[in-house]
């Protein structure tokens, strides 16, 4: 995009497409052919610029494939193999990590601290560390319970937002996974 704005990606032949920013970055991922694709944008002053390809996985599932950055890392949920694909951005590698107990990831944030919260199947959240060599995160923390969870965020403070999709719940919770109590009216967790 220029920084002028107004450009278009055309991704309009692919199934799904999400974007994620970072730092001025801008990742789109999108699904065409069963297979995910991870994109860098790269902004141009004249035109609509240019997208070159990090990594792709195979995928099958109609779900689209949830994208969040790092300094570190880029991430994508991979539906069909219950796994998380990392894009380390200093070795250009890409290695899949999976969540004990095989839940199936949904949505992904990154923490300021390089953890990774997770919401998951089984109405759950997980916040978890990357160890360097392990194929499996390690989990820190998991909090049961919540109603569908499909989105996640933090703040500067240190309290992680998650969006109960069926019941239309923000739950409220500190960065060591405990229930806050909040008097906006807001049910929380």
């Amino acid at each position: 995009m220029s920084s002028a704005g107004g450009d278009v990606i055309n991704m309009t032949n692919h199934d799904r497409t999400k974007a994620a920013e970072y730092d001025g970055e801008i990742l789109i991922s999108t699904k065409k052919d069963e297979i995910i694709r991870i994109l860098k944008y790269k902004p141009s002053e004249s035109g609509a610029g240019e997208h070159e390809e990090l990594f792709r996985f195979p995928a099958k599932s109609t779900i689209a494939s949830y994208l969040f950055v790092s300094a570190k890392y880029i991430a994508a949920t991979d539906i069909d193999n219950k796994t998380i694909q990392l894009y380390n951005r200093a070795t250009k590698s890409v290695t899949s990590r999976a969540l004990p107990g095989h839940t199936n990831p949904y949505n992904i944030h990154f923490l300021p601290d390089g953890s990774l919260l997770v919401t998951g199947a089984g109405n759950k959240l997980i916040k978890c560390r990357i160890p360097e060599e392990d194929k499996q995160l390690e989990i820190v923390w998991t909090k049961d319970g919540l109603d569908v969870p499909i989105g996640v965020a933090s703040d500067e403070k240190g309290l992680i937002y998650a969006a109960g999709a069926e019941n239309k719940t923000i739950y409220i919770i500190n960065e060591k996974g405990l229930r806050l109590k909040n008097h906006c009216g807001v049910e929380n967790y």
